[in-house]
């Protein structure tokens, strides 16, 4: 086969492309997750501001972003930790 180095075989371009659509659709998911979580921690901030008038309620929105933020990315390791676990362990979840 001289002259095809470099080339990527037909069958694996394909396979690329697919993964490329793969993880181009899992990233769409979670960024609508997690506009559609902003978009409710809003609202509720929006609520709380109706009910209280107070200078210092306008800051719950924040509060609420941050904490969601915090438990996500401990909710992130916590999987990691499940995966590093399940490696050290040969891989069979036991």
């Amino acid at each position: 086969m001289s002259g095809s180095r470099g080339i990527v075989g037909e069958k694996w371009s394909q396979r690329i492309l697919w993964l490329c659509a793969i993880g181009s659709a899992i990233s769409l998911y979670f960024v609508g997750v997690e506009r559609q979580t902003q978009n409710h921690l809003r609202k509720m901030a929006e609520g709380f501001d109706d009910i209280d008038d107070s200078e210092n309620s306008g800051g719950l929105y924040f509060v609420a972003l941050e904490r969601q933020t915090q438990n996500h990315l401990q909710k992130m390791a916590e999987g990691f930790d499940d995966i590093d676990d399940s490696e050290k362990s040969g891989g069979d979840g036991t």
